[in-house]
């Protein structure tokens, strides 16, 4: 042992309670204190590599910042082949810019993510109790690469000095270990809490169970120490891995909240936009699994998250259909982060039929009673009967509609042709949805002499429809239209757009070619030859002329038909 009078030496527990510090007042050699000064007052981070003749600039990445700095352990800036008081120079100002580097990722680190004033609170079960006993020991490790670095521009007095502390820490922490002692364990905790802004839930025996294990690591970490300092391992392998810490964003994985913007910016670089509405949905769905998790990065996401979240869905008001389609959607925004935490959403969809309610067509006789219905209506405007008998015409969509301008209004012999297609801010739903449809008047002269007028007058066809804040149109005419209709039609499957339903079941019962029903309706080719020789958006007014008469006949029997009860379903 070594005497008192030779050395003061200032206790350094790596137990993390104590800071550590040794200062040896011991006499130097001649040589090693030359050695000594040289390097830590005048070329401190500087070597000199004989090889080739040239000063190195080298500083060690503090352990607990490793993954900030890509997984760098050593930094190394050749400062050239100068003098030695240049070189003396450069390495003062890259160290100081290096320290400055280190401070402000070490501030990121530790500074909450919460919102002024909160804490997050994590049960202490034994998960957690795992991750914090990991964390507190990233707290205990850091200063260790200091007193490394102190240790090695040190004489063999200050290693032994060193050697004898680290040899009573062992000593300590097994007997601590061995005792079963709890102090110093709790104290662990609460720095923690001081730390990372942390609220720990713990009963009795998960307290207990965090003490075993702290102590037991606190024995394995000196004993790590211990080794370090007689030079059989590296600094290296005492590093604490970013996701063996406490379950939160800012130690490792992804915050709930960014995966909706992380989905837009994949579709953004590969030259994808994304629609504003799709993206809030998305955020909004982000955004309620951030309030189930919390910080807990969405990479440690169980099944009880998903089951939490899908009953907040379902104090909404929700029904199962929109909670699986939610769910969907969710594990799509999780598979590119987290291919486990993709699985944990879909095994929560229910694997049994739902029985989703679709859409039903009406019968010519409902379809007379709906015209009958908006032209005795108090709310209908004056255009809402020649909408429903464009409609028909067409089986358009209400949005592909009420967005026409008069420019896309051709006058042919036969009637008209409308051309669907995107203009300025108008949008269509899909690519495919771009056709010109032929439709005939020949029989309605009131709808003739309005779209003769409308196109004489100009601008849009529908003068009084105007678009959302995402630039769809249809939004607020189809809440009006369909709270009338639903006032004599007590099945909830018709609705306004059943007409498109309407369209397609008549053309099929006529024996129109699938093809031209899809292309009438604006739906995507379903076969090989057709997508790729063939493609829809070759089909054009005179393709799709046998579909005209028919629905012509379609409309000229609704608008003769004199409305009934029966018709009402």
């Amino acid at each position: 042992m070594l005497r008192e009078s030779r050395a003061t030496v200032t206790r350094l527990s790596i137990s993390g309670i104590t800071k550590l510090r040794m200062t040896s007042v011991a006499p130097l050699k001649r040589g090693a204190a030359q050695q000594s000064v040289r390097s830590m007052a005048e070329g401190k981070y500087m070597t000199f590599e004989k090889a080739r003749g040239r000063y190195v600039f080298q500083i060690r990445v503090p352990l607990d910042l490793k993954m900030a700095f890509h997984g760098k352990t050593t930094v190394r800036v050749s400062l050239g082949k100068v003098v030695e008081a240049e070189a003396i120079e450069r390495a003062a100002a890259l160290a100081t810019s290096w320290q400055a580097k280190f401070a402000k990722a070490r501030g990121k680190l530790l500074v909450p993510r919460t919102a002024a004033g909160a804490e997050v609170t994590c049960e202490l079960d034994s998960d957690v109790a795992q991750r914090a006993v990991a964390t507190h020991r990233a707290l205990r490790v850091a200063p260790l690469q200091g007193e490394l670095t102190r240790l090695r521009g040190k004489d063999d007095t200050a290693w032994s000095e060193a050697l004898c502390v680290a040899q009573a820490d062992l000593d300590a922490a097994r007997r601590r270990l061995a005792r079963g002692q709890h102090n110093d364990a709790v104290t662990a905790l609460g720095e923690l809490k001081s730390a990372y802004a942390l609220k720990f839930r713990h009963t009795e025996d998960s307290l207990v169970d965090f003490a075993e294990r702290w102590n037991a690591d606190a024995a394995i970490l000196a004993e790590e120490w211990l080794m370090v300092l007689h030079g059989r391992q590296s600094l290296d392998r005492l590093v604490v891995p970013s996701d063996a810490k406490l379950p939160l964003t800012r130690f490792f994985g992804t915050c709930a909240q960014t995966l909706a913007v992380s989905w837009r910016d994949r579709l953004a670089s590969v030259g994808k936009t994304t629609r504003l509405k799709t993206f809030e949905k998305y955020q909004r769905i982000a955004d309620d699994l951030h309030t189930v998790v919390g910080e807990r990065p969405v990479e440690v996401l169980r099944a009880g998250h998903v089951a939490e979240l899908t009953a907040v869905w379902r104090s909404r008001g929700n029904c199962t259909t929109t909670i699986t389609d939610k769910l969907r959607i969710l594990a799509s925004l999780l598979r590119p982060v987290s291919e486990a935490a993709a699985d944990v959403c879909r095994h929560a969809v229910p694997r049994t039929h739902l029985g989703r309610v679709r859409r039903r067509p009406f019968s010519a006789e409902q379809l007379a009673t709906l015209r009958s219905i908006y032209a005795s209506s108090d709310t209908a405007c004056s255009d809402d009967l020649h909408l429903v008998d464009l409609m028909t015409l067409t089986g358009a969509r209400l949005g592909e509609l009420l967005q026409l301008h008069t420019e896309q209004l051709t006058r042919t012999d036969h009637g008209w042709v409308v051309a669907f297609r995107e203009r300025g801010q108008a949008r269509l739903k899909t690519s495919t949805s771009e056709r010109d449809l032929p439709i005939s008047t020949r029989s309605m002269a009131d709808l003739d002499g309005w779209l003769t007028a409308r196109k004489a007058a100009g601008g849009q066809l529908f003068a009084d429809s105007a678009p959302d804040r995402y630039g769809h149109y249809g939004a607020a005419e189809s809440k009006r239209l369909n709270r009338t209709l639903r006032e004599h039609f007590a099945d909830r499957r018709l609705v306004l757009q059943s007409i498109r339903n309407t369209v397609g079941q008549t053309l099929r019962r006529a024996n129109v070619d699938p093809r031209i029903r899809r292309r009438y309706l604006g739906h995507a080719d379903i076969d090989v030859h057709d997508k790729y020789y063939d493609p829809a958006e070759l089909l054009g007014a005179t393709d799709l002329m046998a579909a005209t008469p028919i629905l012509g006949e379609l409309v000229t029997r609704i608008r003769g038909t004199s409305p009934f009860p029966g018709a009402q379903a």
